[in-house]
């Protein structure tokens, strides 16, 4: 629709500049927020600010706009230097003009000093700057508190937190004192201060922050279904955090409770809430609750979130896990291989992720007494060592001990020793490795009588 409004828009008027740049505004942010297409948006975004640049360069409070817009794209990007580099454009424009008495109130001023008398002028000038102070602090405060908010998100996401917390700060002071009724805002740069304050290791006033934070959600934005969740897990999250296991609980039943009440199609992170409730369950020692938690997590992220294999891994790790800990080694098994197969169908060359599982899967087979599977595990993860990490990293060293003892347990001794010597001249480069040496002396030493 605002592409064929801009066509219809050139092909009628190509002079009016300002509906141009409205225009285009419009589309970049339609791009962003609606069609996620940021090199779309940053090319609308950007003739804007080339039309005003070039016919408006006084429109400086419009320019910090356009430029707050590209901010927000290159954050989406995660192009974190380009963004604060235009969020800090931005708060420079606002902060000269609404620093100074700009030419369009110099220019009223003196057309009424042609038409009134001199007490009068003077009346109305103070009545003018009082009022143009007052809306253009107002207006400027708004804008330059989206401006750090911006910033703030933007050091949030580089692990700068003490940079993320002054900002949200001075966003929030700007805010309450310009518009404190933009709810969203304010509850933004709450939530922003509580996460910094978390990664301080604050917890408490972490807390404390984001329990302000939800009860404006609760208050002013009851609709706000999705942040009431975000910030329930927030809270959830900070108490599992100080071993507070059971308010941790409560937090994060509440937000699943919220979720299952309202709409299932609901795009907030449940799976992440799903997952917090079954590891305090499983850290007081419950091993079926978990279970149920984590295959909800799991069949989510398969449904809802197909892309993000990470957090698929990370949902059937879990069940594996507790089908291990459980000695439910073919289940274990199961969901041991589904993360496998997802990774190395998602792996980066030159990363490595898979020996992880590979080692878990030869761990279990070793369990099970089956030796030969175990073995092909071992192989495999050494292969995947040797093309990754340096010939005497302590991890090399370790698949090398586990071919050796699989090699000893099948009864193929000069196997089982030349593994063991390969790892002890490994082990002997780690100076953190001392028990692991010691102990393949011994098994060098039995397997050499």
């Amino acid at each position: 629709m605002y592409d064929q409004g801009l066509l219809m828009f050139r092909k009628l008027n190509l002079s009016n500049h300002i509906l141009a740049v409205a225009l285009l505004a419009n589309i970049g942010n339609t791009q962003l927020d609606v069609k996620n297409d940021c090199d779309k948006a940053l090319y609308y975004h950007q003739q804007a600010l080339t039309i005003l640049e070039t016919y408006y360069p006084s429109y400086l409070v419009r320019i910090a706009e356009i430029l707050n817009d590209m901010g927000r794209v290159f954050f989406r990007q995660q192009r974190f230097d380009e963004a604060l580099d235009f969020y800090h454009r931005s708060i420079n424009l606002l902060k000269e003009y609404y620093s100074c008495n700009n030419d369009e109130t110099i220019s009223f001023l003196r057309n009424y000093d042609n038409i009134l008398k001199h007490d009068e002028f003077i009346k109305h000038h103070e009545q003018v700057l009082i009022s143009r102070k007052e809306n253009g602090t107002t207006r400027g405060n708004t804008s330059i508190g989206s401006n750090y908010n911006g910033i703030s998100h933007v050091h949030r996401r580089q692990n700068q937190f003490d940079e993320a917390f002054d900002f949200a700060q001075q966003s929030l002071t700007f805010t309450e004192k310009s518009n404190p009724t933009n709810y969203r805002r304010i509850t933004d740069n709450l939530s922003n201060i509580s996460e910094a304050l978390m990664h301080q290791k604050k917890f408490d006033e972490a807390f404390d922050f984001e329990q302000k934070a939800l009860n404006i959600l609760k208050i002013h934005c009851p609709t706000k279904i999705i942040k009431i969740i975000e910030s329930l897990n927030q809270m959830g999250n900070l108490r599992r955090k100080q071993g507070k296991n059971n308010e941790a609980y409560d937090l994060f039943q509440e937000a699943l409770t919220i979720y299952e009440k309202n709409s299932s199609s609901l795009e907030a992170d449940i799976p992440y809430t799903l997952t917090s409730l079954g590891i305090i369950k499983y850290n007081q020692g419950d091993y079926d609750g978990p279970l149920n938690y984590f295959n909800r997590a799991a069949n989510m992220r398969k449904e809802f979130y197909s892309t993000n294999c990470s957090q698929i891994i990370l949902s059937l790790n879990w069940i594996a896990f507790i089908h291990y800990q459980t000695q439910s080694y073919d289940q274990a098994i199961e969901f041991y291989e589904q993360c496998l197969r997802i990774d190395e169908a998602n792996s980066i060359p030159g990363q490595l992720t898979i020996d992880k599982f590979l080692m878990k899967l030869s761990s279990i087979k070793r369990a099970q007494l089956q030796y030969e599977s175990s073995l092909a595990y071992e192989l495999n993860c050494l292969l995947m060592r040797e093309k990754v990490l340096p010939p005497n990293h302590q991890d090399i060293g370790e698949s090398l001990n586990n071919i050796g003892s699989c090699y000893e347990h099948l009864n193929q001794r000069k196997l089982a020793l030349d593994y063991y010597k390969r790892a002890l001249v490994v082990y002997e480069q780690c100076p953190l490795a001392t028990h692991d040496r010691w102990t393949i002396e011994l098994k060098i030493a039995e397997l050499s009588i």
